[in-house]
């Protein structure tokens, strides 16, 4: 098993926005760095892209509102819109390609200590 752990906020993907035949995220959106910076994370501890199935465990913490009393984050961002990011910025580092995944398991909950942790279990 390997982990890589992406310290602050996890940013969510957002929606692309059509411009006539075109679609794009805009340049200055945060989710662009925030790809680049689990490329990074995940480069200290990858050589090479796996190429056996993968199971993805990965899990968001995000920070609690100060006026939230839930225990659980049922609030928007989505829990698969900070997924999409994450396997954005894996694809070709993690793995070959986003179709060796055979299982995920993505969980969102509250901590003091906002970060993203990825576990990944190579299947040989």
């Amino acid at each position: 098993m390997k982990r890589i752990v992406i310290p602050g906020n996890p940013i969510p993907q957002p929606r692309h926005r059509i411009s006539g035949n075109r679609r794009y995220i805009p340049k200055k959106h945060l989710i662009h760095a925030y790809k680049q910076f689990i490329q990074l994370q995940a480069k200290k501890s990858i050589k090479e892209p796996m190429g056996s199935p993968i199971i993805l465990n990965v899990t968001f913490y995000i920070r609690q509102p100060k006026t939230c009393n839930r225990t659980y984050p049922t609030v928007r961002p989505d829990l698969d819109n900070y997924m999409k990011g994450v396997m954005d910025a894996l694809n070709g580092i993690l793995y070959y390609d986003d179709s060796q995944i055979i299982r995920i398991i993505a969980t969102k909950q509250y901590s003091n200590e906002p970060r993203t942790v990825i576990n990944i279990h190579e299947i040989t």
